[in-house]
Formats: structure tokens, C-alpha cells, sequence
């Protein structure tokens, strides 16, 4: 694991940490980046998939949910 020195904003790294409940900083910065990875993985999985239309009414998609 490499080393690197940044400067960061020291409240919004307290926000941060009390919205997460983390409390090392490196853990925080970690699991932010994680997300930030999991958030553009969807992105580019939706873009990917495109979208379509569903000739469902909302009560036949309930039915198939209840069905998985």
C-alpha cells in the first residue's frame, strides 16, 4: 500500500466522518472511494443495459416481485 499526502478540507472531513460514523480518517477516505467506484460501475452498467419499456401494470410487477 502506497502513501500519499493530502490536504483536506478538516470540515468536510468531520462532517464526513460523523454522517458515516468512521472515525480514521484513512478508513473514510477508503470507503469514500469505494463508492465512488460502485456508484460509476452502476452508471456504466445502466448505459450498457439501456433502458426499455415494460408493458406491466404496477399490480402484475408486484405480482412478479412477490414471485421472486
Amino acid at each position: 500500500m502506497g502513501k500519499t499526502t493530502v490536504v483536506l478540507d478538516e470540515e468536510l472531513v468531520r462532517d464526513a466522518k460523523i454522517a458515516t460514523g468512521l472515525k480514521i480518517t484513512r478508513v473514510l477516505l477508503e470507503t469514500g472511494l469505494r463508492e465512488l467506484l460502485r456508484k460509476r460501475g452502476r452508471e456504466r452498467l445502466k448505459a450498457a443495459l439501456g433502458t426499455f419499456d415494460l408493458d406491466l401494470t404496477a399490480r402484475e410487477l408486484k405480482r412478479k416481485r412477490a414471485q421472486s
